[in-house]
């Protein structure tokens, strides 16, 4: 393997075998063949997963996360405005804005 470039030594089944004979890597000789299919594992990952958001439990779940944390329809401005700022769960005022944050406006 230290006779390779750093490209097919990353995945080195993909070599020809005359690259593999000249390397002196033979893969299921020298070097252990691939356990699974990249994009075959991948596909299947995904269609799992794409399933499993589509069940009923995951959608309710999704549901609960999304009314606790936020939504996207939470009313805010169109970006480059801003909304006034909340009253302080405390009562005190909120501190008055630094004449620095008005360069950024």
């Amino acid at each position: 393997m230290q006779k390779l470039e750093d490209e097919p030594a990353i995945e080195p089944w993909k070599m020809d075998a005359s690259v593999q004979r000249m390397a002196g890597c033979v893969i299921g000789v020298d070097y252990p063949a691939p356990v699974v299919d990249n994009q075959i594992a991948i596909k299947a990952a995904k269609d799992r997963l794409y399933g499993l958001r589509q069940s009923s439990p995951a959608r309710e779940e999704a549901g609960a996360i999304q009314a606790r944390h936020g939504s996207r329809k939470s009313g805010l401005p169109p970006s480059g405005q801003r909304r006034e700022a909340a009253p302080s769960r405390t009562g005190k005022a909120a501190p008055a804005p630094s004449p620095k944050a008005k360069l950024f406006d």
